[in-house]
């Protein structure tokens, strides 16, 4: 079978895997490499490894990284003041990669270009291809809910980039032939025809996660990148209002709070029963360790791949409806739901008192996962929208 050429633009070098987009965006590489030739071109911050050069290396033809500096930053963000463009959409503008696109493609004439996130639409408008957007979440949903729960001038601003994200939604709409997010409950926010977007989740490596029986009791695991405000923000909910109350009942309870980039308000929360570990090089131990698993997500969009590898990797998880309404567990089989702080209290301590039925949810949230969740599944979908 004849190669397509594929141009794939990302907002940021998919690897290291701390981030759900950076996540999505490496295994849809991998899977889509064995049909395709990809050029991938990404924008970065920090500097890059050399592992994260030679991740990318074994799944792309060629690839092309552009540093965004902070005078760029800076430049942007003063021209978004005057424009009707969402501040993170000009957060990621860079000239340079703009050019090298739109040269490379009259040259390679590309059969597909795929863009992940709103953030990149403006990279391809025009070009002469079949062109697939992945909106992944509902980014102007994300941003009012972040908005409800602030105050003074963090709320005004939220205001404003959910509102231009919403018209920009809309906007780049037509640009692409094909258009993709990850859940159906994003969609029903999306300001666009609903009817001509597909629905292509994210999946869960199983056999890195794997099936773990082990577990030390009453230790409590949350994961998840921690300067991301809604992980913030769920991580100070449990530690302020569920974990005393569990700490009264368990004097010995430890909850793990592991991921990289720890905001300052996370660090403070550590103490004798809390531990914030930052950037873990393999967050398996972790996982494997836990008796419970937590996400008590309050603000956010999408589908939390910290609860597809928690089950992938056979451990009992309590999540709120918002997060659950994405991934589709059934309650008190699969997971356990919990909204006030009252069900908090109660669904965690049962989990950690009641070691069978701890690990009959467990096991079902493996199966789940095998029966739902598969990369290769989702990589599918994507090859025939391609």
């Amino acid at each position: 079978m004849q190669r397509s050429k594929l141009f794939v633009v990302l907002p940021r070098i998919p690897w290291p895997l701390e981030k759900g987009d950076k996540l999505r965006a490496y295994y849809f590489l991998e899977g889509l490499s064995k049909k395709h030739d990809i050029f991938l071109f990404a924008l970065y911050r920090k500097k890059y490894d050399k592992e994260s050069q030679l991740k990318i290396e074994n799944i792309v033809k060629q690839y092309y990284f552009f540093k965004i500096s902070i005078f760029e930053l800076l430049l942007n963000a003063f021209f978004a003041l005057f424009t009707k463009k969402p501040f993170q959409v000009a957060y990621f503008s860079n000239y340079f990669m703009k050019r090298k696109i739109s040269k490379l493609a009259k040259i390679e004439k590309p059969d597909v270009v795929f863009c992940q996130l709103v953030r990149t639409a403006h990279y391809v408008k025009g070009l002469n291809c079949k062109k697939i957007i992945d909106y992944q979440d509902t980014l102007s949903l994300g941003m009012k809910r972040r908005a409800d729960l602030a105050t003074g001038l963090k709320r005004k601003l939220f205001q404003v980039e959910s509102s231009r994200l919403l018209k920009y939604e809309k906007l780049i709409e037509n640009w692409f032939d094909e258009r993709i997010i990850i859940t159906e409950q994003d969609l029903l926010h999306l300001p666009v025809n609903k009817n001509e977007v597909h629905i292509i989740a994210n999946g869960v490596d199983t056999d890195f996660y794997y099936d773990s029986k082990k577990e030390n009791a009453n230790e409590i695991l949350f994961v998840g990148n921690m300067s991301y405000a809604p992980n913030v923000n769920a991580v100070e909910f449990f530690c302020t209002k569920i974990f005393p109350e569990i700490v009264k009942k368990i004097p010995n309870a430890v909850f793990y709070i592991v991921g990289a980039d720890p905001h300052w308000k996370v660090k403070t929360l550590a103490s004798d029963n809390v531990v914030v570990t930052g950037w873990v090089n393999d967050s398996r131990i972790y996982y494997e360790r836990c008796a419970v698993f937590v996400a008590p997500m309050q603000i956010g969009t999408g589908l939390q791949n910290k609860l597809l590898e928690a089950m992938s990797m056979t451990r009992a998880c309590v999540t709120t409806s918002l997060a659950n309404n994405a991934l589709g567990a059934v309650h008190e089989k699969n997971i356990l739901i919990a909204d006030s702080v009252d069900e908090w209290v109660e669904k965690v301590l049962y989990l950690l008192e009641n070691s069978s039925e701890r690990k009959q949810i467990a096991s079902n949230a493996r199966n789940f996962v095998l029966e739902n969740y598969s990369w290769n599944a989702q990589i599918e979908k994507l090859n025939k929208i391609i």
